[in-house]
């Protein structure tokens, strides 16, 4: 070797190869990390609506009642308090009817994204006129496929949407979407006699647990006018129908109840008139009771008292119903 020669020939042909092999693992090294950190990114995004719906539905809320002042909760959470198999009915409807309040807890669940929740949940349907209605009990299941969710809403850049249109335009600009669809049981117990008339939601709504006391019975007073309102009456598996009406100023209270073709009539007084709850419900336990307000004509709500004496809420249990859940997510 030459005294100004450092190194020999083969040296440094060794230190060039060392240096190509150490730029090749930093330029592979490199690529490596923006491959993970893809992956992970991925992984984060298309386990969010998994996540968001576990959050929703395996937790009850901060606080448990939030439902009772939607305004003032900390977290939202649908899980029933006494059946925690179950989720809830009267926070579902409460979520979904109160969406200003829980808008900010909903986009801290899906970190911020945009969401679609669409909420499916089995119901009896009800049709037809006095003295023949018909139901049919509609699985969740059945109304995915018909593609009838009960409650449907979007978050869009954090402001609630339910113009599809501005939805579906926001979905074909994303590059990602993540879909997320559960099944769970769903608790419902309703028991408001105050209720406004409806062919869906049902005044009285559970499963007898007791048999009603000997002389219970169901009383309704009207003004003294004409006027009629029907009830639709789910004892078990069949429907009946209880027409109560009076046809002139002065004239008693007068009812009609039918049961496959089965007809009974009652009478009562110019203010009132009652129909023993055996057989209004029977008394058959463990069957599914449901008491609709189907219609009302002549007089106003506010001048109809329903009551059941002694009260049926006592002798109820919650009914549990199919509920399906789907959730999107994209950016």
């Amino acid at each position: 070797m030459r005294r100004a020669q450092l190194l020999s020939l083969d040296a440094m042909l060794s230190l060039i190869i060392m240096m190509f092999v150490f730029a090749a693992v930093i330029n592979t090294s490199t690529t490596l990390k923006g491959e993970i950190t893809s992956m992970i990114g991925w992984y984060e995004r298309s386990n969010i609506a998994d996540n968001m719906l576990d959050v929703l539905t395996k937790s009850p809320g901060d606080p448990v009642d939030w439902e009772l002042n939607p305004s003032a909760f900390r977290v939202i959470g649908l899980r029933s308090v006494n059946n925690t198999f179950a989720i809830s009915y009267r926070k579902i409807v409460v979520m979904n009817e109160n969406l200003p309040s829980v808008l900010g807890s909903l986009v801290n669940m899906s970190l911020g994204r945009n969401i679609m929740m669409s909420t499916y949940i089995s119901k009896f349907e009800l049709a037809g006129t006095f003295p023949t209605i018909n139901g049919n009990y509609t699985l969740a299941s059945t109304f995915v496929e018909l593609n009838q969710p009960t409650y449907s809403f979007a978050i869009v850049n954090r402001t609630i949407v339910t113009d599809y249109t501005t939805i579906s335009s926001s979905l074909n600009e994303s590059s990602w979407i993540d879909v997320s669809q559960k099944k769970f049981v769903v608790e419902r117990f309703e028991y408001n006699l105050s209720a406004g008339p409806s062919t869906e939601e049902p005044i009285v709504y559970g499963v007898l647990a007791q048999k009603p006391p000997i002389n219970s019975h169901m009383e309704i007073t009207a003004p003294d006018v004409a006027g009629n309102l029907t009830l639709v009456v789910l004892a078990g598996s069949g429907l009946k129908a209880i027409l109560i009406y009076r046809n002139e100023t002065g004239n008693p209270l007068s009812a009609t109840l039918v049961e496959n073709g089965t007809v009974i009539n009652y009478s009562g007084n110019t203010s009132s008139i009652s129909i023993p709850l055996t057989n209004v419900i029977g008394d058959n336990v463990n069957s599914v009771v449901g008491i609709w307000l189907y219609s009302l004509n002549g007089w106003a709500r506010n001048e109809i008292e329903i009551t059941i004496i002694p009260s049926l809420k006592w002798l109820l249990k919650p009914k549990f119903d199919e509920g399906i859940i789907k959730l999107v997510v994209w950016d």
